[in-house]
């Protein structure tokens, strides 16, 4: 396409293992053709736990050299990577968190790839995602009935209400809603949710999911649906507008993920004051700060043991804070004002790309 196009960018950006193959094509087919020699690459890994791995018969179908089919090059562990490809042939590599980048370098989270990325350090930088603030603004947000600001909360507690209207939860109830809006996966900690269910639902709150995903979480939340009435609401599906309405609507947003590159959930309810309650990894880490471990820049609750214990503690100490107005307000204001746009994240891929063309060019 870029041929056709007679297009020469400086920098080809790129993302997961769908596009591993191109530094690797860059790097080796390609290098000594005038049209491509002067591109760099950055390849960008948004989940790690993606590997895109193929039978080595995959070389031949794509007309690929079997020398490619090396430790050093794409093999791992008997099959083809395009992920390592991309790893191994991208002049820089990014994930899209600072402390993201740090896990994945160890066998934790590195699913195997850990060793491949410490030999990549000097390359590779964390980025955080951000949000478009104003596609995510309950100010403007034509899903909600009841707009409001940081300054003016009276529509927050009309969303409140009009959430437990439609969702058939006990309407006026003091007890602050806990909701998930995720997808339905072990990586998000719904493990923790299931082992800690009926500890969770002993607390005085109200509970809302929507989400779709693996079929042992659905049919676990599925059974659950008609249980609890007035107290859990449960939707298993893909619905924008009604996502919207719940981060307006709820108190606490829950995201007790095993890692999460960024997340974007705790970002969009901060800009919508449903203060989270996160586990401490990746992105989460990076944008979520506890009262115990700075009051002054708090604005939700972490708890860092992948643990039901811990996750109900860290619950507990937001429920024990809802109730002082006052101060829940403050770490409302404080994530709905906090900049969680692209701005500076964006004069940071700018800074890598020029310094991706350096390195090519070396």
């Amino acid at each position: 396409v870029l041929r056709r196009l007679d297009f020469r960018p400086d920098v080809l950006h790129l993302h997961d293992w769908q596009t591993g193959l191109v530094p690797v094509l860059l790097a080796t087919e390609l290098k000594e053709d005038p049209f491509y020699a002067g591109m760099a690459s950055l390849l960008t890994i948004h989940n790690l736990g993606y590997q895109g791995l193929f039978p080595p018969s995959i070389l031949q179908r794509l007309g690929l050299s079997p020398k490619l089919f090396a430790l050093e090059q794409m093999e791992y562990y008997g099959q083809v990577s395009f992920l390592k490809g991309g790893i191994q042939f991208a002049d820089l590599i990014t994930t899209v968190s600072e402390t993201y980048c740090r896990e994945i370098q160890n066998p934790q989270f590195g699913f195997g790839f850990d060793g491949i990325l410490r030999g990549r350090a000097e390359q590779l930088f964390g980025i955080l995602n951000g949000i478009d603030p104003k596609l995510w603004d309950p100010a403007l947000d034509r899903a909600l009935r009841h707009p409001y600001t940081a300054d003016d909360l009276k529509g927050k507690a009309a969303s409140r209400k009009g959430l437990q209207k439609e969702l058939g939860l006990a309407v006026g109830a003091e007890r602050p809603i806990v909701a998930m809006v995720t997808r339905l996966d072990t990586q998000k900690g719904l493990d923790l949710v299931v082992e800690g269910w009926e500890e969770l639902l002993k607390r005085n709150l109200q509970f809302v999911l929507l989400g779709t995903g693996e079929h042992k979480h659905t049919a676990f939340f599925s059974a659950l649906k008609e249980r609890y009435p007035g107290q859990v609401a449960i939707r298993l599906a893909f619905d924008d507008a009604l996502a919207r309405r719940i981060y307006a609507g709820s108190d606490i947003f829950l995201m007790p993920s095993h890692y999460e590159p960024c997340g974007l959930g705790q970002m969009i309810a901060l800009r919508y004051g449903s203060v989270p309650v996160v586990r401490h990894t990746g992105g989460l880490a990076d944008t979520i700060v506890d009262p115990q471990d700075d009051p002054l820049r708090a604005n939700g609750f972490t708890f860092t043991e992948a643990s039901v214990p811990h996750l109900l503690a860290a619950v507990d100490r937001a429920l024990d804070l809802f109730p002082d107005k006052r101060n829940w307000r403050k770490l409302m204001r404080r994530g709905m004002t906090q900049d969680l746009s692209w701005s500076r994240s964006a004069q940071r891929y700018l800074e890598l790309y020029q310094r991706a063309m350096e390195v090519h060019r070396a």
